[in-house]
């Protein structure tokens, strides 16, 4: 793409892996350490690539990196998709009924794709700081029954929808937390909803 540097180019690839990986995206301190440059480095290539319309992130937030343009695709998708935002204000409904959706938010391409199903909700405690997901960011789901063992994924539990690492074990469900301050839970049913695609985080500063 005309206007990027080399590794500007690199970079960008990178955080593109790296959220499909990982279903967040890299502080600045790993792109850093993967391309062995300085803090400063990395932050002033964040900066021209912002600039030029391929990326935009959060001052003073970690982990807040948005892809606006793929540089992998042949083609920069622009299609918004109309995604409910869950409230659950009814726990003995299904999650999804119509007194459970809040409002609709548009997301748009590559963060979802218009042929698969999604949902959002505010992440309601800091049990998976460790992974960069903080209380009050926006969790977008895509919906699926089944997920592989150590997946991000959006789980029913005593009524209530909360975000964790999900792993099945020989006689139990390890719903694992990503913070020693809140304990992991072990179950012997919880109901999958879909795997993590995406966060969304506002940032309010306090003038």
């Amino acid at each position: 793409m005309k206007g990027l540097t080399e590794r500007q180019r690199a970079i960008l690839d990178f955080i593109a892996q790296f959220c499909e990986d990982n279903s967040y995206s890299p502080t600045v301190r790993e792109i850093g350490q993967n391309f062995k440059i300085s803090i400063r480095a990395v932050q002033d290539h964040l900066i021209a690539l912002q600039k030029k319309g391929f990326i935009v992130q959060t001052q003073h937030v970690s982990r807040s990196i948005r892809i606006i343009k793929d540089l992998r695709q042949k083609e920069h998708i622009l299609f918004v998709d109309k995604v409910p935002l869950l409230v659950f204000k009814d726990s003995t409904k299904d999650i999804f009924a119509e007194e459970n959706i809040g409002s609709y938010i548009n997301i748009p391409e590559p963060f979802v794709r218009s042929e698969k199903k999604y949902f959002a909700f505010s992440v309601s405690d800091d049990s998976m700081k460790g992974a960069g997901i903080l209380s009050g960011d926006i969790a977008v789901i895509e919906q699926s029954d089944s997920v592989k063992n150590g997946q991000m994924a959006a789980v029913v539990y005593n009524d209530a929808v909360c975000l964790r690492k999900y792993f099945e074990e020989d006689s139990r469900i390890r719903l694992q937390s990503e913070t020693p301050e809140v304990q992991s839970v072990y179950c012997q049913n919880a109901v999958i909803c879909g795997t993590l695609v995406s966060i969304i985080r506002t940032y309010v500063t306090n003038d």
